[in-house]
């Protein structure tokens, strides 16, 4: 299964952030598929230190 969702990366020259605009809980857990699908980018995870998470189930 395909899963999309709009996320944008912000690269900075130390450091970048992951903002991910969410879905509420509309389609479950999805948070478990974070990491590959930035691997799978060839994005070094560990120079993405951050995350911002504009929406969540809580926000609902």
């Amino acid at each position: 299964m395909t899963i999309s969702f709009n996320a944008f990366l912000i690269e900075a020259s130390a450091r970048s952030c992951l903002v991910d605009a969410g879905d509420g809980n509309r389609r479950g857990n999805t948070l478990d598929h974070l990491q590959p699908a930035i691997k799978g980018a060839v994005l070094d995870t560990s120079n993405i230190p951050d995350l911002l998470m504009t929406s969540s189930a809580l926000a609902e």
